[in-house]
């Protein structure tokens, strides 16, 4: 089985790059290059640098044969795909926003009117838009115990899920949106779904709580 050093090692081949050159590159000594090679693991902010600088996607390689990662323990590997699932996510929705003629500004956290209890990590401000790495923000405990939020599922022909949530405190509704493994032709549709949902009158609309949602 090829370790992931190895497959490093024959994309810098491949590339026709120098030992030397390479070393540059990730910004180490050029006897560490031959380390790396050697490795049957490695650390995700290095191999993040490698991918880039190669412009080839081993995380990719990674998730699709996760024995290239050295990992035995599933946690470690469901960890690795989320690393995978935010860098594709960074990197696809800005992108798809702009074809979208959407403002693509990303934020960290959402606005406080929606944190009544715990944050989502990542919210499209604008569009009142949340998403939380590996599950719904609904999905959290301390959501899920919270009065203040009631829930719509909303899901299209094609099994998109993504939840309606309105903060009965605020009065203020957020786009509940979960960040997966996804292809960029899944975000676009994905995000095409939410934005009809966002515009759907919510005042004439019915609400669920958790509990009681089907």
């Amino acid at each position: 089985m090829e370790t992931i050093g190895q497959l490093i090692e024959r994309e810098v081949r491949k590339q026709n790059l120098s030992i030397t050159k390479f070393a540059d590159m990730i910004f180490c000594e050029r006897n560490n290059v031959y380390n790396i090679f050697r490795r049957s693991k490695i650390d995700i902010v290095q191999l993040g640098l490698i991918s880039k600088v190669l412009h080839h996607n081993f995380f990719e390689d990674i998730v699709k044969n996760p024995e290239l990662s050295g990992m035995n323990n599933s946690d470690s590997i469901n960890d690795l795909k989320l690393e995978l699932a935010v860098a594709r996510f960074q990197k696809y929705v800005p992108k798809i926003l702009n074809e979208m003629n959407r403002e693509p500004i990303i934020s960290f956290g959402c606005p406080k009117d929606i944190s009544v209890v715990s944050m989502p990590d990542f919210y499209l401000a604008k569009y009142e838009m949340a998403f939380t790495i590996g599950h719904y923000y609904r999905d959290i405990d301390e959501v899920k115990n919270c009065e203040a939020f009631a829930f719509k599922e909303r899901k299209n022909e094609d099994g998109l899920i993504i939840y309606d949530m309105i903060n009965l405190v605020y009065g203020s509704r957020t786009i509940d949106i979960n960040i997966d493994l996804r292809t960029y032709e899944e975000w676009e549709n994905l995000l095409r779904f939410a934005f009809e949902i966002r515009a759907i009158d919510f005042a004439s609309d019915k609400y669920i709580n958790q509990e009681n949602d089907d």
